[in-house]
């Protein structure tokens, strides 16, 4: 499932809905039954004002893909080329987040987690990852992924939060 948008009509929002196809893509994707892919943020609790435990839970699996507030995008007007060729590259960072499953152990939990997002970065042949797709011209030219954060949520949050773990890459793409 993803959110349903206007069109993307401008560079910022086709990089983001690149980056998106591509996430979509990946083998480690598929594995995460009806997972969602949101743009800038997820949708709002029913009461306005906070999320309780059990709509936070139904949300998951998610991606929440943005653009960030510094360094974001840029383009570079190529004058050796003749100034008519404009090169673009840039940043976006992503949040992928799981409920725990109940019938896994802590650390073991932690590991699967480990191993899918690092599947979801560079997969095995023939289960493509974000890095592997890269060259491919249907998806986002992904040049670099780096690990920002990886936790599990706060143990003593649960009760309000759900048992979750989070990951944020931040993804860097680059046209030319």
């Amino acid at each position: 499932m993803t959110q349903t948008l206007s069109a993307a009509v401008g560079p910022i929002s086709k990089i983001a809905e690149r980056l998106e196809a591509t996430l979509i893509a990946t083998h480690a994707w598929s594995e995460l039954p009806d997972a969602s892919v949101y743009h800038n943020d997820i949708p709002g609790p029913a009461n306005r004002r906070t999320y309780t435990r059990l709509e936070l839970e139904r949300l998951r699996p998610l991606a929440l893909i943005w653009t960030p507030d510094s360094n974001g995008i840029e383009w570079t007007r190529q004058t050796a080329r003749g100034g008519h060729c404009v090169d673009s590259k840039g940043r976006l960072l992503v949040m992928v987040e799981r409920n725990v499953p109940a019938n896994e152990d802590e650390a073991e939990a932690d590991r699967t987690w480990e191993n899918w997002i690092g599947r979801l970065v560079i997969g095995p042949t023939n289960e493509p990852g974000l890095m592997n797709l890269a060259g491919d011209p249907r998806y986002l030219p992904i040049t670099r992924v780096g690990l920002v954060d990886r936790f599990r949520f706060d143990r003593a949050k649960v009760k309000d939060l759900g048992d979750a773990q989070r990951a944020i890459l931040l993804v860097e793409w680059s046209s030319q």
